[in-house]
């Protein structure tokens, strides 16, 4: 036995000599005391550290459906989009330190958007026809304020059953006098 382990040692060390890769006889049985170590698949990729400018992810049929990037003015973009439809919702960073959360309409148009000015003032826009409703700890509805082009601009006060108990409509434009 002994012999056959010196001989295994001259073996490695001559072809290491020789610029050969060390060899061995026999597997090395794995000790219970060591843990087993999982080898990723082919599909799998492992690293420490990425730097990248740009990163997709793509669904199955290959359309991206979620980037991350920097574009040339350095704003740091993360964009979802739903397959058929890109940028549906849209997080920005940028340079200066103004941030927007924007999401768009079916028709590829802001729809809504939470920023930060350069002053660090936030801003919420909605544009067409948008409703904000407060509710309380019980999902009911106790404010909302509402615009639509048919309506108009509107302010809608609900009861504990979420029931409007009080509308409150801008006044109609009046006509100047002759």
């Amino acid at each position: 036995m002994r012999i056959a382990v010196l001989l295994s040692l001259v073996m490695s060390l001559t072809s290491v000599a020789h610029g050969k890769r060390p060899f061995r006889t026999r597997p090395i049985p794995a000790s219970e005391s060591k843990a087993e170590i999982e080898r990723p698949t082919a599909g799998d990729l492992h690293v420490n550290n990425l730097i990248a400018r740009k990163i997709v992810l793509a669904d199955d049929n290959g359309k991206p459906r979620l980037t991350m990037n920097i574009d040339q003015q350095n704003t740091v973009r993360l964009t979802i989009s739903n397959g058929s439809q890109s940028g549906v919702a849209m997080l920005n960073v940028f340079e200066d330190g103004r941030t927007a959360f924007i999401l768009r309409g079916p028709r590829g148009r802001n729809r809504v958007s939470i920023s930060t000015r350069q002053s660090g003032q936030p801003t919420i826009y909605m544009t067409e026809d948008a409703n904000i409703i407060l509710a309380n700890n019980k999902n009911q509805p106790r404010l909302g304020i509402g615009n639509s082009t048919e309506a108009g601009t509107r302010i809608f006060y609900y009861d504990q059953q979420g029931t409007i108990v009080e509308l409150i409509e801008p006044p109609a434009p009046q006509t100047p006098q002759k």
